[in-house]
Parts: C-alpha cells; sequence; structure tokens
C-alpha cells in the first residue's frame, strides 16, 4: 500500500486521476453516529479544483444528514487497479436550475422524473 503525502499541484493531479477513473464512491453521512449512513454514488461531474457533482433526491436520508452536518466523506475504491481513494470535505446541496440542466441526463429518469423533478439536487 502507498501511504505517500502528496502535496499542493500533484496531490490535486493524483486525487483527480482516481475520482474520474472510479465510476463510483460511497457517500459516507451522519459521520459522528454509529454506524454511519452509507450510499453508492457515481459523479455527474469532477470539476478541475476537485469538487465533485452529485444528483440527489432532496427527500433521501444522506440530504437530510447533509442538511444537519455538511461533513462527508467518499469512498473510491476499483479492485481490479487496487487503487483507493478516501476523501473527507463539506458538502453543500443546491437547487440550481441551470446545472441541474446542464448535467442531466437519461440515465437519470431512473431515479427522477425528469430534469423538473422538484426533489432533484445538486450535491456538491
Amino acid at each position: 500500500m502507498n501511504s505517500e503525502n502528496l502535496y499542493q499541484r500533484e496531490a490535486l493531479e493524483k486525487y483527480l486521476e482516481l475520482s474520474r477513473s472510479i465510476e463510483t464512491s460511497m457517500m459516507l453521512t451522519n459521520l459522528g453516529s454509529k454506524p454511519v449512513d452509507s450510499i453508492p454514488m457515481t459523479p455527474k461531474r469532477i470539476n478541475d479544483n476537485g469538487s465533485i457533482l452529485f444528483f440527489s433526491k432532496s427527500t433521501s436520508d444522506h440530504n437530510k444528514n447533509i442538511e444537519k452536518d455538511a461533513d462527508t466523506q467518499l469512498i473510491f475504491s476499483d479492485v481490479k487497479s487496487k487503487e483507493f481513494l478516501s476523501v473527507y470535505g463539506s458538502t453543500s446541496i443546491s437547487k440550481d436550475p441551470i446545472l441541474i440542466e446542464e448535467l442531466y441526463g437519461n440515465l437519470d429518469n431512473n431515479w427522477f422524473d425528469g430534469k423538473d423533478d422538484p426533489t432533484i439536487t445538486v450535491l456538491t
């Protein structure tokens, strides 16, 4: 296992490489509880600054958890390449219609009633 500490630009580049190459992460919320709440999430976009955007229902447990405490952990794991990434940060919730329009795709219809679904939120 490589536990080398990376700094500044090198760390951001490695973070972007891993987070963009691993399709699904586990999102952990309600971090002060036992057990923590976790759910698989697929990013809609990963910005060059490292922020990760997901869609989520406003009625979901993780949205409710984030409203109470924005601390969130993401765990990315690719068993085939044996690459793993754990990210801890703060999550915000948005209902920005322009961002939803930009990120929404046909697969999102599996969870939402179209891009105008009143429960759709963007987690960043």
